[in-house]
């Protein structure tokens, strides 16, 4: 008898279930037992730190050797060693270190101080222990006179001046037969110093004395050079700037004439009209007034008159 085909179907299901129940025990041992499948890492070789690479040697730089720089000692360093040689009593050694450094450029404050110094020099060297290298003794003569003297000795260019700083003379000194005056044999100069208004009558280089200067007003500034002295004129007559109001020329004693009792002329090659003279304003001393030149009071002019010879030379410094 054939099966109809519902029990045909129905037979068949049982065996189905069994091949898939096969199938999937196969796939799981093959699948779970040895694990699924893992991804191969790629090893990857352990950082580390690479070495720059090697940079070029280069030469070291040369090194330029120092310059030779000729360096002049502070003034308080050389004050020290000025203040040793007068200790030791060489002050002919002290005068000449000291000359030196105060005709260069020096801060103000030097400057005063190895001024100081030298006014002291000068004074033992001239006048309280004459030296006779610096200082000969003249036997005053009756009938002599200071101007006389003067003409006598070749170091004195003529003039009486030095007769007066040395000997402590006044203009009107009487002269007694038979005592001795000191004559300098050495240089006399003049250093001006602007931003101190100072003016220094100098021996040998080295301060004698100090007076106190006017200075060229903002608008016309002494120039700063080395000079020549000139020529000089007592109860002289003003001649104005070209820019002046009034004209010249002005005589002596008049209230306009800035120039008071001297005018001492200046001589440069570039700087034309700048001299040392009086004033008819005293109470400018100490500042920038004039018209360039150096303005003392009257009373001192005089005396750096008396000094002044045609080829001493006048440094101004700043």
């Amino acid at each position: 008898m054939h099966a109809t085909s519902r029990q045909r179907s129905s037979s068949g299901i049982p065996t189905l279930l069994v091949i898939l129940a096969c199938v999937s025990a196969v796939s799981y041992f093959a699948f779970f037992r040895k694990g699924p499948p893992v991804a191969q890492e790629v090893p990857v070789a352990a950082a580390r730190p690479v070495d720059p690479a090697p940079m070029e040697q280069l030469p070291e730089p040369a090194v330029p050797a120092p310059l030779q720089v000729a360096f002049d000692p502070p003034a308080r360093a050389i004050g020290n060693e000025i203040d040793d040689l007068c200790a030791e009593g060489r002050w002919r050694d002290a005068r000449a270190k000291l000359a030196a450094a105060f005709g260069s450029a020096i801060p103000d404050g030097e400057r005063i101080e190895l001024s100081r110094t030298g006014i002291r020099i000068s004074e033992e060297l001239l006048r309280n222990k004459p030296d006779e290298k610096d200082v000969e003794l003249y036997e005053i003569q009756q009938g002599d006179t200071l101007d006389m003297i003067a003409r006598k000795f070749k170091t004195l260019n003529g003039v009486k001046g030095a007769v007066l700083y040395v000997n402590n003379y006044k203009e009107n000194a009487i002269l007694r037969a038979g005592r001795k005056v000191r004559v300098a044999r050495g240089t006399w100069s003049i250093i001006a110093d602007k931003s101190l208004f100072k003016l220094w009558v100098c021996y040998e280089g080295c301060p004698f004395k100090a007076y106190a200067i006017a200075t060229g007003a903002p608008s016309k500034e002494t120039p700063v050079a080395k000079f020549v002295m000139g020529g000089k004129n007592p109860k002289p007559a003003w001649w104005p700037p070209s820019d002046a109001k009034i004209k010249g020329p002005v005589p002596y004693g008049d209230p306009q004439n800035p120039l008071g009792e001297w005018w001492i002329s200046l001589e440069h090659d570039i700087h034309h009209g700048i001299g040392i003279h009086g004033t008819s304003d005293p109470g400018s001393i100490g500042s920038k007034a004039s018209n360039g030149c150096l303005r003392m009071v009257n009373e001192e002019v005089v005396e750096v008159a008396a000094l002044a010879y045609k080829g001493m030379i006048v440094t101004i410094v700043e």
